[in-house]
């Protein structure tokens, strides 16, 4: 007697190999066991997520600034029995969209078992080497714009280390580099305004 279609070693239809199976469609995140019943995600949250903390993977994104918002919102949140890891790899989902959370989505299921690991992975995606040498580019060759103030020139310098803090330059490298990319009017009584700067 035949055996029935799905039975083990039957015969498969075709449609079974074609069609995705519940095993295939699982999270990449493997979420730790949560202590607390009554924990949940409210709505309102993840409506503030979207509304102040949506990531999509753009080039003029910065994933570095993304982190920090997630970690600020997650922050915010205290629950009895739920560690503030827990919270993050929780609520970071909801934060993606477009191709960023295809990223994620594409990941092998259950493949992500913590924070730590979540963290490195999307650095590694968003902030690779290449990103990593263009911003250390920017500072090396960092010039002040025309009409633009000293502390224009400032914030937009500062900027690219808040966006590179792996830089590992040493602050008088740093000195030199933002002196020599000043116009000359600024460079004139630069060394008396220079060290409130970098003293921040």
């Amino acid at each position: 007697m035949n055996k029935a279609a799905g039975e083990e070693g039957a015969p498969r239809m075709m449609g079974y190999y074609m069609a995705p199976r519940p095993a295939d469609i699982q999270s990449s995140i493997l979420h730790p066991p949560v202590a607390a019943n009554n924990f949940e995600i409210k709505p309102a949250l993840v409506t503030m997520i979207q509304s102040n903390a949506l990531f999509h993977g753009h080039e003029s994104e910065s994933p570095r600034e993304h982190v920090h918002r997630i970690l600020e919102l997650a922050g915010s949140l205290k629950i009895n029995g739920v560690l503030a890891e827990t919270l993050q790899l929780r609520v970071f989902p909801y934060s993606l969209s477009g191709k960023a959370l295809r990223w994620l989505n594409n990941r092998p299921p259950r493949s992500i078992t913590s924070w730590d690991e979540l963290l490195n992975k999307f650095m590694a995606r968003y902030c690779p080497p290449s990103k990593t040498a263009e911003w250390r580019k920017k500072i090396t060759h960092f010039e002040q714009e025309e009409d633009k103030s000293l502390r224009d020139a400032w914030e937009r310098y500062s900027d690219y280390f808040l966006q590179y803090p792996h830089h590992g330059f040493e602050k008088q490298f740093r000195i030199e580099t933002f002196y020599g990319g000043l116009m000359q009017e600024d460079k004139c009584n630069i060394p008396f305004r220079l060290n409130p700067y970098f003293d921040r």
